[in-house]
């Protein structure tokens, strides 16, 4: 994980499988980076806002397009991939 700032970090796709949200602070961004072409994938933006988990404010976006990915976990286009939810959760 490369840390750019104090809420802005870049991890390749593997390396965010063994992430958790709970790790962050409220407000960071994580960039994340295909391991095989260095290509970003997605943006990660992490928001408590007034809960206690990063589970019903933060948000991901595709990273080329900028569009927000569905909260719904699955693997067709425009939704958040399993292994992003289950980080968010965590």
């Amino acid at each position: 994980m490369l840390t750019i700032s104090e809420n802005l970090f870049e991890v390749t796709n593997n390396e965010f499988r063994t992430l958790n949200a709970s790790d962050f602070k409220t407000d960071c961004i994580i960039y994340v980076r295909d391991k095989n072409s260095n290509a970003f994938i997605y943006i990660i933006n992490l928001i408590k806002g007034p809960y206690k988990t990063f589970s019903l404010k933060s948000y991901v976006e595709n990273a080329i397009s900028h569009n927000k990915l569905s909260c719904i976990a699955g693997n067709r286009s425009g939704m958040t991939p399993y292994y992003i939810r289950h980080f968010i959760d965590r």
